[in-house]
């Protein structure tokens, strides 16, 4: 019996970030199911596109995502959302406090996704 996969919105607003998530994503056994590097691109995306799971970063450039997340789960109570974040402070915005180790999503993107919708 063959299992279903996963669906993956990557929301990034790093190019090369995003790209590399998209590949090790696919590497994983999952699909990318669209990609967005803005809070009003997400958003879109988020209400039109059929997923499974939302990879959200929690700065895209100059705004926060918390405010998309809490849309999200207002009409969706159950979504699967993971959030990440290369700030040592993520809701300061203030990238002068310094990038924190990169995430790690090589070695576990399937995992990661699996537990955010309880499998």
């Amino acid at each position: 019996m063959e299992t279903e996969q996963l669906e993956v919105i990557v929301v990034e607003d790093h190019l090369a970030m995003r790209r590399g998530i998209e590949l090790l994503l696919r590497s994983e056994g999952l699909r990318v199911a669209g990609v967005a590097s803005q809070v009003g691109e997400a958003r879109a995306l988020l209400a039109r596109r059929r997923h499974d799971v939302a990879l959200i970063d929690v700065r895209l450039g100059d705004e926060s995502a918390i405010g998309l997340v809490e849309e999200v789960l207002r009409r969706e109570p159950a979504a699967a959302i993971v959030l990440y974040t290369g700030y040592t402070d993520p809701d300061s915005g203030n990238a002068s406090k310094g990038p924190a180790a990169p995430p790690r999503f090589a070695s576990c993107a399937s995992t990661l996704c699996a537990t955010a919708l309880g499998r």
